[in-house]
């Protein structure tokens, strides 16, 4: 998802006045473009091109005269009759569930489903974003983020929120981190809510990312917002991501005992657990508790690359073939088709496969798991083959993306 036109848009809200968008000049801009009408085309004959362009952007209050015959020309007369305070309502409704990790139990996007304005967009793009619908929320950002200059900072906020959980999803980590520095923070006594959902989404990409300083400025912090305000699932929720962060640097005896203090309805499914087994080489645990699951999401990594420690290559190609998870992430893609190459038939297919898919390549994956294995591994086949230039080069620039991620990893003794 390339993000610079987003960019720009921000750019030009810092730079601009800010108007309140209304629902008709974004539902004529909308059409215009859809018709494939320029400026002056869709002017002509009405107003002037200034006028058109002014009330797009919301310069200038709608001059009934000239509405009447846009809406006529635009074919929209359907579409003009617009509730401002049920928009409102739907937003602070949407907002809690966002806030409460609900789905919803009515559709609201059926009310705005014939409509082609800007409001529309938005409810679209955050009821997909929460019942996870994420590709569909690109495709309503691709058309939402070119009112980015004069939604209102609610709006705005909401729907980099829900931008941000896509790119998650997606795995891509950096740009999710890269955005989250523009969302507004909304004052907590105004809109509490959103100051914590803000806060909450740079704490999970910190954790996630490895990255000391966002831990260190907003953990506590939010555990005092969240427990002084009686929010009890934020709260467990928060710390069983750290829980998984932790288990990248705790021994497995540490996080048991963390794990059965804080878990005690068994929701993490003793992943932190397995994670740090992984983590400390304890394989043969790994693949133990990952034989016992059903559904292998969020284990099939681990799984994978601890069967391939225990050179148990029979087992692994199995579960390639009939175990994938339920969610197949981008990571689980890459790291199946990487290991269907390295061990086919024919062996000399992996070094080709490296350096046209791996080396040079960006990864469509922040995932720190498999890139940590894929820089350690690809440089040790290029290695034993002799390629020692081409090693080097693998690993630095893993080294950088890693580095980019995490920048330097959490005290250990840090608790939950």
């Amino acid at each position: 998802m390339n993000l610079n036109y987003l960019y720009r848009q921000l750019k030009k809200r810092k730079d601009l006045k800010h108007f309140e968008i209304k629902p008709i000049g974004s539902a004529i801009r909308l059409k215009r473009k859809e018709m494939g009408m320029t400026l002056e085309e869709g002017a002509e004959g009405i107003c002037s091109i200034s006028y058109l362009s002014k009330l797009e952007n919301n310069q200038i209050d709608p001059n009934l005269d000239f509405v009447d015959q846009l809406v006529e020309r635009f074919g929209l007369k359907d579409q003009i009759q617009y509730d401002i305070e049920k928009y409102e309502n739907d937003l602070i409704e949407l907002t809690e569930l966002l806030f409460n990790l609900e789905k919803p139990k009515r559709s609201y996007i059926e009310t705005y489903r014939d409509r082609e304005d800007h409001q529309a967009r938005v409810i679209h793009l955050i009821e997909t974003a929460i019942t996870e619908e994420f590709l569909t929320v690109f495709d309503h950002f691709k058309v939402t983020q070119q009112f980015v200059p004069h939604l209102k900072p609610n709006e705005l906020t909401l729907v980099l929120l829900c931008v941000c959980e896509a790119l998650i999803h997606a795995e891509k980590l950096i740009e999710a981190y890269r955005l989250t520095q523009e969302i507004p923070w909304m004052k907590k006594e105004d809109h509490l809510e959103l100051y914590l959902l803000t806060m909450r989404l740079h704490l999970r990409l910190g954790f996630n990312m490895h990255k000391v300083s966002e831990i260190g400025q907003y953990y506590q912090l939010y555990l005092h917002e969240v427990m002084d305000h009686g929010f009890d699932h934020l709260t467990k929720e928060m710390k069983c991501i750290a829980l998984l962060h932790l288990a990248h640097y705790q021994s497995p005896h540490e996080i048991k005992k963390t794990m059965m203090r804080l878990d005690r309805l068994n929701t993490l499914n003793h992943l932190p657990y397995a994670l740090s087994c992984y983590t400390h080489h304890r394989y043969d645990e790994v693949i133990t508790l990952a034989r016992q699951k059903d559904d292998l999401t969020d284990w099939f990594i681990i799984y994978l690359l601890s069967l391939e420690a225990k050179k148990e290559i029979e087992a692994l190609h199995y579960v390639i073939e009939h175990k994938k998870p339920t969610k197949i992430l981008q990571s689980d893609s890459i790291l199946i088709e990487y290991l269907k190459t390295k061990y086919s038939k024919d062996s000399s297919k992996i070094i080709p496969y490296i350096r046209k898919n791996i080396l040079n390549v960006y990864l469509q994956s922040d995932h720190y798991v498999l890139l940590e294995y894929l820089m350690h591994d690809t440089a040790k086949i290029f290695s034993n083959s002799q390629f020692y230039k081409e090693a080097n080069l693998i690993t630095t620039q893993f080294q950088l993306r890693i580095k980019a991620l995490r920048m330097s990893s959490i005290d250990s003794t840090n608790e939950v």
